[in-house]
C-alpha cells in the first residue's frame, strides 16, 4: 500500500518476515527496503529498528552528501534544503535555521550515520517554517559555582538565545524562550537567592546578590556562562610570556568603495576606523613577538575572497577582522566577537548579511543573493577544523575586549560570515561597538578608545595563545 502524505514523498517498507499496520500516514511493514520519493532505498536493522543509512539516501535519491569526521556530522542537500545530522544526537537541523527533534537519537557505528525508518516522514515532510522546536528544546542544566566571582551556567537540550539583564547592582535576570527542567538553583557564591520560573515554555531566572556585582556572559554550546564578579575586588592576574610567536593576519573591515556602516550622528565610516584600530592592533601584537600582516594598510577596497586567501597564503595561525557594528535601531549598544557557525539568533543572521553585503562590489550587484551567500556558507562551514579553537579565540577576545573598553558584554556569537568561510586557522570578527548609537559612535571616534579595543584583542589573543 502506497501511504499519502504531502508533496512527492511516499514511503513503503518491506520486512523479511512479518506485516505490520504502523500509523504513521499509512506504512506497512514487509521485507529490507523502503521507497522513498519514488526511489528504493535497502535498509538494515539497527539498535533494533529498521533504519536506512544517510550515505543510501543520498546515493538512491542523487542527493549531495558530504561527512565530517571530527564533528560526526553529516549533511544532506536534499529537494533544495540542507538537513545537518549528528551521531547520537536527536536533533536533525534544517536549513540553519531550525532542528527537528527526534524521540530517538541518530544512530551511529563509527561509520555509517543510521536514520530509524519511522522518522522519515518526520524528518523529510514537513517544511521548517511548519515546526516550532522551542516546545520541545528544554533548559536541562543550571549550575552556579565559585565565590568571588561566581559563575551560572544555563545549558539546554539544543541552541538557546538567552536575554541578560542587569535590574540593579543586587540583581540579574536571565530569560529564555523554552521550558525548564530544572525547578531549583543550589545557592553558591555571591549568590543570595535564585528562583526558576517557567511559564508558557518561557523561563526566567531571578538572581539575587549579597553585594553589588558586575556582570559578563559569553555564549557556551547550547548556553549562556554568566559570571558575577562583585566591585570595588581586583582580581589577582598572573600574565605569562606568549607561549608560542605566531603568525598573525589582521582584516580591517571594508574600505574604499565599500565604506562600511556609516554612524548616525557623526557620519564615522566603519571602513576607517576599523583601520586605524587594526594598526593599533598590529603594533600591539608585534609587541608580542608575533608576526603580523594586514590585508589592507590603506583606504582600498579589498575583495572578500581575497582576504582569506591572502591569509592561507602567508600561513598565518590566526585571523582577526575587525569591525564596527549597527542596528536600524540606535538602542543596541556594546562589544561582541563572532566566529564562523551556524545563526542561533535572528540578529546574528542580520550582522553577517550586512557585513556580506561588500560582496556586491565583487561580483556585481545583480548576482549578489544573499540566501545563496548563505547556503553556500552553510554547505562549508562543518568542513571548518578550526571551528572550536575559533570559538575559543573569540571568548577570550570577547572578555578581554568587554572589560578593557567596559562597553557592554554582548558575548559571543556565530554566523555565516563570508570573509571567514575559508580560513585556514582560527578566526574571528570583531565587532568593537555601535556606530548607530550616537554615544558609542561618540566613543568610537575617539582615538583612546580604539586604542583599547586593540589593547583588548591583543590581550585576549596572548591569553588564547597561553592556554594552548
Amino acid at each position: 500500500m502506497i501511504c499519502r502524505i504531502i508533496r512527492d514523498f511516499t514511503l513503503r517498507v518491506k520486512l523479511r518476515r512479518v506485516s505490520a499496520l504502523i500509523l504513521v500516514g499509512i506504512i506497512i511493514l514487509q521485507a529490507g527496503t523502503v521507497t522513498f520519493a519514488g526511489k528504493t532505498l535497502s535498509t538494515v536493522t539497527y539498535a533494533g529498528k529498521e533504519s536506512v543509512t544517510l550515505i543510501e539516501v543520498a546515493s538512491k535519491t542523487g542527493s549531495r552528501h558530504a561527512w565530517v569526521a571530527e564533528k560526526k556530522k553529516g549533511v544532506l542537500v536534499y529537494n533544495s534544503h540542507t538537513y545537518v545530522f549528528t551521531a547520537n544526537n536527536r536533533t536533525v537541523v534544517i536549513d540553519n535555521e531550525v532542528g527537528i527533534h527526534l524521540p530517538e537519537p541518530i544512530g551511529w557505528d563509527g561509520t555509517n550515520l543510521y536514520v530509524p525508518v519511522m522518522m522519515l516522514k518526520r524528518i523529510f515532510s514537513v517544511e521548517p517554517s511548519d515546526l516550532n522546536p522551542s516546545e520541545e528544546i528544554k533548559i536541562e542544566k543550571i549550575i552556579l559555582s565559585g565565590t568571588d566571582p561566581t559563575t551560572i551556567q544555563i545549558l539546554a537540550s539544543s541552541g538557546v538565545t538567552f536575554k541578560v539583564t542587569e535590574k540593579s547592582t543586587t540583581n540579574v535576570q536571565i530569560k529564555a524562550d523554552v521550558g525548564s527542567a530544572v525547578k531549583e538553583i543550589k545557592l553558591a557564591g555571591l549568590v543570595s537567592s535564585a528562583t526558576v520560573t517557567n511559564n508558557s515554555n518561557k523561563t526566567t531566572i531571578e538572581l539575587k546578590f549579597t553585594k553589588d556585582v558586575t556582570v559578563t556572559s559569553k555564549g557556551v554550546p547550547n548556553g549562556v556562562e554568566v559570571s558575577f564578579k562583585s566591585k570595588g575586588t581586583t582580581p589577582v592576574v598572573t600574565q605569562k610570556p606568549v607561549n608560542k610567536k605566531m603568525v598573525i593576519v589582521i582584516d580591517a573591515g571594508h574600505g574604499g568603495k565599500a565604506p562600511g556602516a556609516i554612524g548616525k550622528r557623526y557620519g564615522t565610516h566603519e571602513a576607517d576606523v576599523a583601520l586605524d584600530t587594526s594598526k593599533r592592533l598590529k603594533k600591539l601584537l608585534e609587541a608580542q613577538g608575533h608576526t603580523v600582516y594586514m590585508t589592507r594598510t590603506t583606504d582600498k577596497y579589498v575583495p572578500l575572497q581575497s582576504r582569506t586567501k591572502f591569509a592561507n597564503a602567508k600561513k598565518a595561525d590566526l585571523f582577526i577582522s575587525i569591525h564596527y557594528n549597527a542596528n536600524n535601531s540606535s538602542s543596541p549598544n556594546g562589544f561582541e566577537t563572532y566566529f564562523l557557525g551556524s545563526h542561533r539568533l535572528e540578529y546574528a543572521k542580520n550582522v553577517a548579511l550586512r557585513e556580506n553585503a561588500s560582496l556586491k562590489y565583487d561580483i556585481g550587484e545583480n548576482a549578489y543573493d544573499p540566501d545563496a551567500i548563505f547556503n553556500d556558507i552553510i554547505a562549508t562551514l562543518l568542513t571548518n577544523r578550526f571551528q572550536r579553537e575559533s570559538e575559543e579565540l573569540a571568548g577570550f577576545i570577547q572578555d578581554a575586549s568587554a572589560a578593557k573598553t567596559g562597553f557592554k558584554n554582548r558575548g559571543l556569537n556565530q554566523a555565516g560570515f563570508y570573509v571567514l568561510k575559508g580560513c585556514s586557522m582560527p578566526a574571528v570578527l570583531v565587532e568593537g561597538g555601535f556606530l548607530s548609537n550616537s554615544t558609542e559612535e561618540g566613543k568610537i571616534r575617539q582615538a583612546s578608545y580604539r586604542q583599547k579595543v586593540a589593547e583588548g584583542i591583543a590581550s585576549g589573543v596572548r591569553k588564547y595563545i597561553n592556554s594552548l
